[in-house]
């Protein structure tokens, strides 16, 4: 079939002009919130049983609460995590794959391709990180975390690709390694409390180590972080 492209642009003409880069992770933003505030935040906190389900409450969440799904639970919170995460696993793997190619010939706008990058980076850590907590046991629940975690995605799959659950051990190691090429990436990129910098770079990274039971690393990220945002003292803190 031959189908002519009038009106349209594809992926790559897209991507062709520095003014697609910010809407594109502005795309990504608005996924993340859709993705924590519809399912990700109830499913968590019910499933970790730091909630008490009103007598009224049934059918899916209390199966949450007792670890009682099926694959038959696919159109509820449990299968919209994985398939929300996972859209916006893929929409940063576009996100990495085409901004390293446009400086090639906009030199001028290296540093806002290195800051879009790093952002796109942060982005595939975060979600690689919470989407193994959901979907895996705790890291620390065989000796070497060689339990299953969740498909790693780290470039973008055929459409005839099978996709195999990586160790739980690989996961982790995918979202440190992003995070340190996010580091790498960004390039005079100041705190912002609402986009991803190195800061908040730095923060999950404690976060990662403190989950996987290495102190040593945890430490040192989490006082990078307070050497830069002390923290709230305890009297504004409890005015809060």
């Amino acid at each position: 079939l031959e189908v002519e492209k009038i009106g349209k642009s594809d992926i790559q003409t897209y991507f062709s002009e520095i003014s697609a880069f910010e809407p594109a992770m502005n795309g990504i933003y608005n996924l993340m919130y859709s993705f924590y505030d519809r399912y990700y935040i109830p499913y968590v906190e019910v499933a970790g049983n730091d909630i008490v389900l009103s007598a009224s409450a049934g059918g899916v969440w209390v199966d949450y609460q007792n670890f009682a799904t099926t694959s038959d639970n696919e159109t509820s919170a449990l299968g919209y995590i994985w398939k929300g995460g996972y859209e916006i696993i893929n929409n940063a793997n576009q996100v990495i794959y085409w901004a390293p190619l446009f400086p090639v010939t906009n030199p001028k706008d290296l540093e806002t391709i290195a800051n879009v990058l790093g952002a796109a980076y942060y982005v595939r850590a975060l979600l690689h990180f919470d989407l193994c907590r959901v979907y895996g046991q705790d890291y620390g629940y065989t000796a070497d975390a060689s339990h299953l975690g969740i498909a790693i995605r780290n470039r973008i799959p055929s459409l005839s690709e099978t996709i195999a659950r990586s160790s739980v051990h690989d996961c982790y190691q995918q979202a440190i390694s992003d995070l340190q090429s996010a580091l790498a990436s960004f390039s005079n990129c100041t705190y912002n409390a609402y986009r991803p910098t190195p800061l908040a770079c730095k923060a999950l990274l404690a976060k990662i180590y403190l989950y996987m039971g290495d102190m040593e690393q945890a430490e040192k990220y989490a006082s990078e972080v307070i050497a830069e945002k002390p923290l709230t003292k305890r009297e504004d803190y409890v005015r809060m």
